[in-house]
């Protein structure tokens, strides 16, 4: 829970703190946390019918490997959260369960054969795997730097609780967040790497020849290493048209990782920002 970030940033889009210099870090969520957690969790759940506040409960139920990223442990503002919580232990809860139908709902009709198979087996637990949906978010316009604050401590924290309890020993996680599909007027794809107005990179490219962005930099890497993903578009979202003949709209995004290319991930993005 010890890693820290410095870095100047807002702690909501168009705050006029920004520029403010303040140093970061994971500490483990407590019950002061709930409403920080549950505000970040309803702006990635936004269109959604997933309870953010029963969500908040299960990740303040696992102290040993989430955290939340805030100045100081006193402090009542949360700036972020990540924390794997595992379906055979959470499955049942009524958001866990909710996201789930959601997911498999939206694959179903966005994923490929592949991803569906892979995805689905995931979800209903047919692959007999130990598999966990990964929450990670944290408030606009914040340093890219600070990713590592986050999955920085989740990597550590992992490994000590794998050591006490082997239920966290997760074989795959389900990354599921938030992003844009950009493409130009005329239909073609957005140039790969070309950053949006919120900083985010551009992924792979999409099959409808579409791309997709990412607003946290961590997404984009796992979306590198993962085994399948899919993107599906918010609902009601509308095309927005942007400079340079751009137009994005908002989509959410999920991914499948094996234990092995999440491992790798934390790599890339170590070496990324070290």
């Amino acid at each position: 829970m010890s890693e820290s970030e410095s870095g100047s940033g807002s702690g909501s889009e168009g705050d006029s703190s920004e520029g403010m210099e303040a140093t970061f870090e994971g500490f483990a969520p407590k019950e002061g946390d709930f409403h920080g957690i549950k505000n970040l969790l309803t702006q990635l759940l936004v269109g959604t019918e997933i309870d953010a506040s029963n969500l908040a409960d299960a990740i303040l139920a696992e102290p040993d490997v989430s955290s939340v990223l805030k100045v100081d442990d006193g402090d009542d503002e949360v700036f972020g959260v990540i924390s794997p919580l595992g379906l055979k232990k959470h499955g049942k809860a009524a958001s866990v369960a909710v996201m789930k139908a959601l997911i498999g709902e939206k694959c179903s009709k966005h994923g490929s054969a592949k991803v569906k198979e892979r995805i689905t087996a995931a979800i209903s637990g047919s692959s007999g795997k130990n598999v966990a949906i990964l929450i990670n978010e944290r408030m606009i316009n914040l340093p890219q730097e600070l990713a590592m604050a986050l999955t920085g401590a989740l990597s550590e924290d992992l490994k000590e609780a794998v050591e006490a309890d082997k239920t966290y020993k997760f074989d795959e996680v389900i990354v599921f967040c938030k992003s844009v599909e950009s493409m130009t007027r005329g239909g073609e794809p957005a140039q790969k790497k070309k950053k949006n107005a919120d900083g985010a990179s551009a992924a792979a490219a999409a099959s409808s020849g579409s791309e997709v962005l990412f607003v946290n930099l961590e997404d984009d890497v796992f979306k590198q290493n993962c085994s399948c993903s899919f993107t599906y578009p918010q609902p009601e979202s509308q095309w927005i048209s942007r400079k340079g003949g751009l137009k994005e709209r908002s989509c959410r995004t999920v991914m499948l990782l094996t234990a092995s290319q999440l491992k790798k991930s934390w790599t890339d993005l170590e070496s990324m920002l070290t």
